[in-house]
C-alpha cells in the first residue's frame, strides 16, 4: 500500500491518468459539498489512512492477461484501448474521494468548517479556498503522507465490477447502484438513457435530485423497460413482476460469455422500448403543468399512464401534434379513470354492507364477498409492480384512448412523411 501527500496524489492520479469505468462505478454527483467538507476535515485529522483508493494498474494487468489469459480477448482489448488513450489506472473504489481531493488542491470549492494542522489543532476556516489557506495548513497538507492509495495489478476485465461492489459493501449500495456494478449490455443502455434525460433536465420532473445521484432514475427507466416488454403468461407469472429480485435477474442475463451474444439478446427489447421511452420524455419534457422549478413533481402513477399513451401510439403508428396538449389530456383521462373508480368501489362497499347486515348464515342468501380493491382501476393505478394489476390499468386507459384520438391531437402521418 502506497502512501502520500494530497498535492502528491493530485498530480499522480487525476482525470488524465484514472479512467472511471461508468459501466458498473456510481455517478459523479453522489456527494453533497458537506459530504465534500466533511471528508477534507477527516484527511486533516488524519482518519482516513486506514481508508485506501483502490485501483486497478492497467498495464500490469494488461500484461498478466496477454501471458497469463490469453483467451480473454475482451480483458486484452479493453485495456490496450485505455492505455492507448493515456490512462494509466482504472478506479475501482474512492472515485469519489479522488474528485474532492482534485476539486480542493485545485480551489475548485471553497472550505468551510473545521481544519487540523499537523499538531492537530484546530482551525475554524471560513468559506476559504485552498490557496487562501494559511502557510502552516498548506505545508501540512503539502508534506505529510495523509492518503493511502493500495494499486491491484493482474486483474481481468470481467473482475472490475465484482471488486467494486465487494469494496462497497460496508457503504450500503443501493440495489440499482449493485446492479450498475455488473458489466452487461443492458446496464450500458440503461446508464446511457439514464444520462442523456438527466442532462436535458427532464428527470428531475419526476424523480428528486437526491435520487438522481443514487441512480434510482436509472431504476425507473429499467422498470418501464421491463414493463414494455412483458405479457401475462399464467405458467411464470413472478417473471414478469418488477420487484427488485426480478431487475437483478434481468441484468444478470448478460453476465459472463461472448458480448455479441448478450447484444443480440438485448436488441429485441431495446429497439422497440427505446423508441417508446425517448417518446415518454419528449411528452413529459413539453408538458406545461410540471415546472422543473416547482417542488411538485409528476406523480409516478401518471409518468405510468403517459408511458402507456405512448406504447399505444408507437404500436398504432400514430403522430402527436402537441405534446403538452396530449399530456394534459391523458392527465385528464386518467384522473376520471380513478374517479370513476374510486365512486364505483365505494358503492360496492356500501352494498357489501347492506348485504352483510341483512346476511343470515344458514339462510338461502350465500354469504356476501367484500368487493377488492386491487379490482378497480384507482388501485391498480398505484400497483405498476404487479403484472396483472398493470396490465388491467393500461387496458382501461388504453380504450379510453381509443376513443379521444382527436382530443388527444393524435394523427395517421401522411404518406409524404411516411
Amino acid at each position: 500500500m502506497n502512501k502520500c501527500n494530497i498535492e502528491d496524489f493530485v498530480r499522480k492520479f487525476n482525470e488524465n491518468t484514472v479512467f472511471v469505468d461508468h459501466s458498473w462505478n456510481r455517478k459523479d454527483t453522489c456527494w453533497s459539498i458537506g459530504d465534500e467538507r466533511s471528508y477534507i476535515e477527516s484527511v486533516s485529522r488524519n482518519w482516513v489512512h486506514g481508508q485506501p483508493i483502490n485501483l486497478v494498474n492497467i498495464k500490469e494487468s494488461l500484461r498478466y492477461c496477454q501471458e497469463k489469459q490469453p483467451q480473454d480477448e475482451q480483458s486484452i482489448e479493453y485495456y490496450q484501448d485505455l492505455l492507448n488513450k493515456g490512462y494509466e489506472y482504472i478506479a475501482i473504489d474512492g472515485q469519489h474521494r479522488t474528485k474532492v481531493l482534485q476539486r480542493f488542491i485545485n480551489n475548485e470549492f471553497q472550505f468551510n468548517g473545521d481544519f487540523y494542522d499537523a499538531k492537530q489543532n484546530r482551525h475554524e476556516i471560513s468559506n476559504k479556498l485552498y490557496r487562501e489557506f494559511p502557510n502552516d495548513l498548506k505545508n501540512y497538507i503539502s508534506g505529510t503522507d495523509l492518503i493511502s492509495v493500495h494499486i491491484y495489478e493482474k486483474i481481468c476485465k470481467t473482475e472490475l465490477g465484482n471488486m467494486f461492489i465487494r469494496k462497497n459493501t460496508s457503504r450500503a449500495l443501493n440495489k440499482q447502484e449493485l446492479r450498475h456494478a455488473l458489466a452487461t449490455p443492458i446496464g450500458d443502455w440503461i446508464w446511457g438513457v439514464g444520462r442523456k434525460h438527466e442532462k436535458s433536465g427532464v428527470t428531475k420532473l419526476f424523480i428528486k435530485p437526491a435520487d438522481i445521484s443514487r441512480q434510482l432514475d436509472d431504476e425507473f427507466f429499467l422498470k418501464m423497460l421491463l414493463a414494455l416488454n412483458v405479457s401475462i403468461d399464467s405458467t411464470s407469472p413472478s417473471s414478469y413482476d418488477l420487484k427488485s429480485s426480478t431487475l437483478d435477474s434481468f441484468y444478470k442475463l448478460g453476465v459472463g460469455g461472448p458480448e455479441s451474444i448478450h447484444k443480440s439478446i438485448y436488441a429485441k427489447i431495446i429497439g422497440r422500448s427505446g423508441d417508446i421511452l425517448d417518446q415518454t420524455m419528449t411528452v413529459v419534457e413539453k408538458q406545461d403543468i410540471y415546472k422543473a422549478s416547482a417542488r411538485a413533481r409528476i406523480p409516478s402513477k401518471t409518468m405510468w399512464a403517459v408511458l402507456f399513451a405512448c406504447e399505444y401510439v408507437y404500436d398504432h403508428g400514430l403522430q402527436i401534434q402537441d405534446e403538452a396538449k396530449f399530456f394534459s389530456e391523458i392527465l385528464k383521462i386518467d384522473q376520471t379513470l380513478c374517479d370513476k373508480s374510486q365512486t364505483s368501489y365505494g358503492k360496492a362497499l356500501e352494498l357489501y354492507d347492506q348485504e352483510l347486515a341483512s346476511y343470515s348464515p344458514g339462510g338461502r342468501s350465500p354469504e356476501p364477498v367484500k368487493p377488492k380493491a386491487y379490482a378497480y382501476y384507482h388501485r391498480c393505478a398505484e400497483l405498476p409492480h404487479q403484472p396483472v394489476n398493470r396490465i388491467r390499468r393500461k387496458d382501461e386507459l388504453i380504450k379510453s384512448i381509443k376513443r379521444k384520438h382527436k382530443t388527444l391531437g393524435l394523427t395517421k402521418p401522411t404518406a409524404a412523411a411516411a
